[in-house]
């Protein structure tokens, strides 16, 4: 699209709109599609004039095969927005928002072929900047990207496709805002009615906040939620996975910062065409902004991940949801940004081969911070539930508190963040297997503390899980690789001050079947150590305290296997005159009930 007309008063042209469409039908051959889109760029606004939009972009490509044994490919198909136009010598002035884009299209093949599209991709025009005087930074533009993928037969599909929201344009001076990140959509399906492979990935991105310069207020990053954006079905094996990420929040040098995106992903399917299935729910909130000499930083986005998978007696269904909180900003006076909270949640359930699920959760790190207090880490949640009615179950987790911002020139550290975690599996499947391991469930840290002045490190935060394996019959239930720790305080590695406590930790663990077969459960709880103080004034963190329960039951003749450990942290030591922290108590209740119990 061209270039919009500059404005020397009033309003300066819009930029020209682009599409682009590519079509093939083949009745024997390989057949490959390409098509490229270009929105034109916003005219310019001069001497307090407004500048204009983005033009906007549209790129399609549709590409059908009847021949047996060959291949359909769709590849670099991208819609390209354009960017809105700068404004200069600006006078309260509107910088135009960048253009929209939208990508989509179909690879189908009509027998046995293989369809391959990849290089899918919408890209939302950047909002205009304001680059000299005063004004409003224009707005992100919004991308969507949707394609599919078919055949018959053996052969595979592979669907790929990516939306990314455009970058709000920089504001300058007093009052005036910088423009928001703009929104993205991303959908994709793949379906062979053969045996084929079929994998199907999209991702899709919030566009960050513009920065604001001159007293401006920083953009607000975007959101992203995605829910069910990939689906497939085939007899053969099937894998889908869907990401989302929200936008950073806009940076400025002396008014509000923007807000950092959320993420989040939801994800419900089944494999109805009867193969096995595997599913990935991922999440990854925005970074939050660095604050100023006025504005405190920024929270990081919050991740929320869940995912819900279900599938046939033949099949073996796997998942996993993956949620990752981002780091809050740093600042320079006043408060820094919390890190990102996360949550995850990952569900299977019906009647299946084989049911093995995962979830991952990472809180955020706390903002460093140059005075005040730095950020606290992002908490972390997760859940793992397995049931499956015939065949073996298993339920993982890794649960990971997110670090305490770290402490320069006198200024406090953040508090570690909370881990909490619930495991569950079950089978009613006889002869088969329930497994509850691999849970690691460890809070964050305390941040440290360089070059104190009488500060206080954050402490350790705090962890706690539930694990329970459960055989609904003569199942083999284990329930073990478990590992809970409390947070580490944070210390003081320069200057004066005081460490952090250290974080508790509570685990407890259970198992229990009817019938012959073995019942294996064992955990572990280490509260977590305490910070190091400095200096004559300064108290060393005391240690977590920690508490882990095992309970083994089995109603029939199945032995029983039972061992709870835990381990109280270790008191922070005492450096250059500080008063060295108390360690942390510990307690442990092992208990069994079974044919031989051990």
């Amino acid at each position: 699209g061209g270039t919009g007309g500059t404005a020397f008063s009033g309003s300066a042209g819009s930029g020209g709109s682009a599409t682009t469409t590519t079509t093939i039908n083949n009745s024997a051959g390989t057949s490959h599609a390409k098509g490229d889109a270009f929105g034109g760029k916003g005219g310019a606004g001069i001497n307090g004039a407004d500048s204009g939009t983005g033009g906007n972009a549209t790129a399609n490509g549709t590409v059908t095969t009847t021949g047996t044994g060959t291949e359909v490919m769709i590849s670099n198909i991208n819609a390209n927005a354009g960017t809105g136009g700068t404004v200069t010598d600006g006078s309260g002035s509107q910088a135009g928002a960048g253009g929209n884009a939208i990508s989509g299209g179909t690879g189908s093949g009509n027998g046995n072929d293989r369809v391959h599209i990849d290089g899918f991709n919408a890209f939302g025009g950047t909002g205009g900047t304001v680059s000299t005087g005063t004004g409003s930074g224009g707005d992100g533009g919004t991308a969507s990207t949707t394609a599919s993928g078919t055949n018959s037969g053996s052969e595979s599909i592979f669907v790929r496709i990516s939306a990314d929201g455009g970058v709000g344009g920089t504001g300058r001076g007093a009052l005036e805002q910088s423009g928001d990140g703009g929104e993205a959509l991303a959908s994709a399906s793949g379906t062979s009615t053969g045996t084929g492979n079929v994998n199907v990935i999209a991702t899709q991105t919030g566009g960050d906040g513009g920065a604001g310069q001159g007293g401006a207020d920083g953009g607000n990053g975007a959101d992203s939620t995605m829910t069910d954006a990939v689906s497939g079905s085939t007899g053969g094996s099937l894998a889908i996975t869907q990401t989302s990420v929200g936008g950073a929040g806009g940076i400025t040098d002396g008014a509000n910062i923007g807000l950092a995106g959320d993420a989040t992903s939801s994800l419900t399917a089944d494999n109805f065409g009867g193969g096995d299935l595997a599913g990935y729910s991922n999440a990854d909130g925005g970074v939050g902004a660095a604050g100023n000499s006025t504005a405190s930083g920024g929270a990081g986005g919050s991740a929320t991940a869940s995912i819900n998978l279900s599938g046939n007696s033949s099949a073996a269904v796997s998942g996993a949801a993956n949620a990752d909180g981002a780091s809050g900003g740093q600042n320079v006076s006043g408060s820094s940004g919390a890190g990102g909270n996360a949550t995850a949640s990952s569900t299977g359930t019906g009647s299946n081969a084989s049911s093995t699920f995962d979830a991952i959760a990472r809180g955020g790190t706390g903002g460093t911070a140059f005075s005040g207090s730095a950020g606290s880490g992002g908490s972390a949640t997760g859940t793992t539930t397995v049931t499956n009615n015939t065949g073996n179950a298993v339920a993982k987790i890794d649960v990971f508190g997110g670090r305490g911002g770290t402490g320069l020139n006198g200024a406090d550290s953040g508090a570690g963040g909370y881990a909490i975690a619930n495991t569950e599996a079950s089978s009613t499947g006889t002869g088969t297997s329930v497994g509850v391991y691999s849970v690691d469930v460890i809070a964050g840290n305390g941040g440290t503390i360089t070059d104190g002045s009488g500060s206080q490190a954050g402490a350790g935060g705090f962890a706690i899980s539930g694990a329970t394996g459960t055989g609904n019959g003569n199942v083999n239930v284990l329930v073990d690789d478990i590992e809970v720790r409390g947070g580490t305080g944070g210390s003081v590695s320069s200057g004066t001050g005081s460490g952090g406590d250290g974080g508790s930790a509570l685990s407890t663990a259970s198992g229990t079947n009817s019938g012959s077969e073995r019942v294996f459960v064992r955990t572990t709880a280490d509260g977590g150590a305490g910070g190091s103080g400095r200096g004559a004034l300064g108290q060393s963190g005391d240690g977590g305290e920690a508490q882990a329960n095992a309970f083994g039951i089995s109603t029939g003749t199945g032995t029983v296997y039972v061992t709870a450990t835990a381990d109280g942290g270790a008191g922070g030591n005492s450096v250059d005159g500080s008063a060295g922290g108390r360690g942390g108590d510990a307690s442990s209740y092992p208990y069994g009930s079974g044919g031989e119990t051990t």
